[in-house]
């Protein structure tokens, strides 16, 4: 029986350096975002048409077709009453008219400090306070960011300017400078 030969021991293969390749990693794409467009003002009824259906079921609310400071509540017991009367209204019509007057200019203009509030009968049901008067204001400037005609035209009615320290608008008014908003 012939011997089995050992192996020769194969030298160790040494792998052959390649030059290294400088590997360009492509540029990540600086993504822009691109803000949003500012989202249209409600359509919202016209104010004669909210205060013609409004006075037509609750007239001395709004005699003789005028504004005045609704009561907290005041949709509520509108329906309430629309409901226990059969008023042939539907509560989208009543929000509808509601939030037209609430929301129009001459109506926010009326929301002054001490100013009297009314309830569906005519009658006074509250004052306006601070509070009332600085949710106004805030609620203005969110609205009103980029219209500053509707500032003018509230600015001037408002009592009580110390609330003016948080308003972002009032130093870019007309005649309001940061010295006069401090001193109030």
């Amino acid at each position: 029986m012939p011997k089995k030969q050992a192996k020769k021991p194969h030298p160790p293969k040494v792998a052959k350096q390649q030059p290294k390749k400088s590997v360009v990693k492509p540029k990540q794409e600086v993504k822009v975002k691109t803000p949003k467009p500012p989202t249209p003002p409600k359509k919202r009824l016209p104010l004669e048409e909210a205060i013609s259906q409004i006075s037509t079921f609750w007239p001395y609310l709004l005699p003789d077709g005028k504004l005045y400071p609704m009561k907290i509540g005041i949709q509520q017991d509108m329906w309430q009453e629309g409901k226990k009367k059969s008023l042939p209204i539907a509560r989208r019509r009543l929000k509808a008219c509601l939030g037209s007057t609430g929301h129009h200019v001459d109506y926010l203009a009326l929301i002054q400090l001490g100013a009297f509030l009314y309830d569906k009968e005519g009658q006074i049901a509250g004052v306006v306070t601070q509070s009332d008067v600085e949710d106004n204001l805030q609620r203005l400037a969110r609205r009103n960011k980029s219209n500053h005609h509707v500032i003018d035209c509230i600015l001037p009615l408002t009592k009580n300017l110390r609330m003016l320290k948080n308003f972002p608008h009032a130093a870019k008014l007309p005649g309001f400078s940061h010295d006069q908003r401090t001193t109030y």
